[in-house]
Formats: structure tokens, C-alpha cells, sequence
């Protein structure tokens, strides 16, 4: 597969069915018609998904960044909103953004 701009290989696909292809080099993004009938779990590879990844060069640093940052967050959220259901889902929603964000990199590098 090539980007249609730059001609690059270097292509990001999402895993989903209906999955975007987007070029590294130039940041073209498509949709991945070729994910349309995925054969042999190609849309959404299991093994890559559900393993572990020893974190590798810079990620444990990125890590640590990402979930000292959002650390930050939370503790405005707790300082600057009553006890509620929805600063409680603000809460959640902000450890689901650090785990997606850190699992983005341990997948896809």
C-alpha cells in the first residue's frame, strides 16, 4: 500500500474493520477499503493486541510523562470540582485517555 501524495510505504492503519491508512511522512489520511473482509484476524491482530510490550528507547520516559501530566489534571479536577458522578467520570475518562495513549505507543512501535 502507498499514500496517493507521497508515494511512501510508511502507512498507519487502524484496527478496525473500517479502519483509516494514514501516511507517516506526510499525514494523508484515507479509508482502508482493503480491511473491508479481513482474512486471518489482519484488521485487528490479536497477538500484537494481547501481549505485553517491554517498553523500548524513549517510551518508559513517554510514559511516565503522559501519566505525570494527566496526574496533574486529576488533581484539578479533585481541587476545583464538588464529589460528584461526573467529576468521578472525569476522573475515569482521564485514566482511560493515559491507558489508551500509553498503549498507542507500546502497540504501534
Amino acid at each position: 500500500m502507498k499514500c496517493a501524495v507521497c508515494h511512501s510505504t510508511d502507512i498507519l492503519t487502524e484496527r478496525r474493520i473500517d479502519g483509516d491508512c494514514i501516511c507517516k511522512n506526510c499525514g494523508n489520511k484515507w479509508k482502508n477499503s482493503s480491511n473491508a473482509k479481513p482474512k486471518d484476524n489482519s484488521a485487528f491482530n490479536i497477538d500484537e493486541v494481547f501481549s505485553y510490550h517491554a517498553p523500548k528507547g524513549d517510551q518508559g520516559v513517554r510514559y511516565e510523562l503522559l501519566r505525570t501530566t494527566a496526574k496533574v489534571m486529576a488533581e484539578q479536577i479533585v481541587s476545583n470540582c464538588p464529589p460528584s458522578r461526573e467529576r468521578a467520570l472525569a476522573l475515569t475518562n482521564l485514566q482511560q485517555a493515559v491507558m489508551w495513549a500509553n498503549s498507542s505507543i507500546a502497540i504501534n512501535e
